[in-house]
């Protein structure tokens, strides 16, 4: 198994939809001011989430410098990825945090 942190064009455009809420919702739920990741594996020829983990500020610079390879952003960043996505679906979200 394979895993990519979210990121536009391939792999955003061939997760589903059912995902892609579910991204929303989780990211949505990190706590104000942290960063987190979303983590997308590939598995059985598709594209799923695998899971996204949230870390502090300090926990990101902790992890990175014990040489952590994951990349952490604002949850704003991967929301809107999706909601980009979801749009060119021709879907919208709604009641999603922003900064």
């Amino acid at each position: 198994m394979n895993t990519h942190l979210l990121s536009e064009g391939y792999i955003v455009e061939n997760l589903n939809t059912e995902d892609l809420f579910k991204i929303l919702e989780e990211v949505a739920a990190v706590k104000e001011g942290n960063l987190c990741t979303v983590q997308i594996e590939e598995w059985r020829g598709g594209l799923n989430l695998y899971g996204v983990w949230e870390m502090s500020y300090e926990e990101v610079d902790n992890y990175q410098n014990s040489g952590g390879v994951w990349s952490y952003h604002r949850p704003e960043h991967f929301i809107q990825i999706v909601e980009d996505e979801l749009k060119r679906r021709g879907l919208f979200a709604v009641n999603i945090k922003k900064a």
